[in-house]
């Protein structure tokens, strides 16, 4: 079971120190639906479904998080995106919001305990933290403004509208932070100690360093200052490998930014210096699915080892961790983590 100071050893590591024992944080949450004997479909729609399958995984793998997410759109169906998903495929958009001042003017924001499946991730929230307490860290979800337009109107209309229409794109994301605020501050009274701050689509992957500057990060620090303000500990993650553009999400005021798995740590823990705590970033693919559990025990105690120095550091992986995912991988993983307090004195 998770441990009584987790939230203790995450807020040394925001301090940039180095924790008394590493914690077990990995983005298992399609795993776990799958160890809890559920469709994803069946998980998605239920609160209940979706609290067993985390406390299941709390019990059964000694995390010390739950990480509620559930997918994409839980946000955006209230505001008129259509979705789609069926069996183990989450939901996705399947018709966005026309990109139009007309349809961005009229939305109102959804009460987020009555609007679409809005009140599954907070009874969701609520159902965990009364099982856990704070013997394990509970995480919400709140997707920075960048982002957020994407998932409301689609990322290619989102990458179109930076040069074509700028100022509906930025009063897209006014009005989608205020929505993010009021779904943010219920996350919170349900329960969340932390809120995970996707903002992918304003990646390196998508967007030039200059473009994020003048279109994502102004929004997203604003996003971020907002969330502190109600209480949680966030946690902007874009999946980002690249040190220009890791660099400028260092300073947004995020307590902690989550690497893709593809980053170099070392490089990037260099690059930010204690300007952040970094969060990664094993491979959920090549390692933990794909490895086996020495090869995984290795990778684990090389990130450790190369993360620990100097402190302000959470192990995590970089992205989700498959249903497939062999258990005795994810039990390498945990069982290496929990037998670190050796190397992180030794490295750091």
């Amino acid at each position: 079971m998770a441990y009584q100071s987790v939230l203790d050893d995450v807020r040394r590591c925001v301090r940039l120190q180095v924790p008394e024992r590493v914690p077990v944080m990995a983005l298992t949450e399609e795993f776990d639906v799958g160890q809890a004997g559920l469709t994803y479909e069946e998980y998605a729609a239920d609160a209940d479904n979706v609290a067993t399958a985390h406390i299941q995984a709390i019990e059964d793998f000694d995390y010390d998080w739950a990480c509620i997410y559930i997918d994409d759109c839980i946000e955006f169906e209230p505001l008129g995106v259509e979705t789609v998903g069926r069996g183990n495929i989450p939901r996705s958009a399947s018709r966005f919001l026309p990109a139009t001042p007309e349809a961005v003017r009229t939305l109102r924001i959804p009460d987020p305990r009555r609007a679409g499946r809005m009140p599954i991730l907070l009874e969701a929230i609520a159902n965990v933290r009364e099982r856990v307490g704070d013997s394990a860290l509970v995480c919400g979800r709140s997707p920075a403004p960048f982002s957020a337009a994407a998932l409301l109107l689609g990322v290619q209309t989102v990458m179109m509208l930076i040069y074509d229409s700028p100022a509906l794109l930025r009063d897209a994301m006014d009005f989608l932070m205020d929505a993010a605020e009021v779904f943010a501050r219920a996350q919170i009274q349900a329960g969340a100690h932390a809120l995970w701050v996707g903002d992918c689509s304003a990646s390196s992957r998508f967007i030039s360093p200059s473009h994020f500057i003048e279109f994502a990060a102004a929004p997203a620090a604003e996003h971020l200052a907002r969330l502190k303000r109600l209480g949680a500990l966030t946690i902007y993650f874009a999946a980002e490998k690249q040190v220009p553009h890791l660099e400028a999400m260092c300073g947004l005021g995020a307590n902690i930014v989550g690497l893709g798995e593809d980053a170099d740590l070392a490089e990037c823990k260099a690059a930010v210096g204690d300007s952040a705590c970094l969060m990664g970033n094993l491979d959920p693919i090549n390692v933990l699915l794909n490895g086996t559990p020495e090869i995984v025990e290795a990778e684990v105690r090389r990130i450790v080892g190369t993360a620990c120095r100097g402190g302000g550091h959470l192990f995590n992986t970089g992205e989700g961790v498959p249903r497939a995912t062999p258990v005795e991988n994810v039990r390498a993983m945990v069982r290496t983590l929990r037998e670190s307090g050796g190397l992180l004195r030794g490295g750091c």
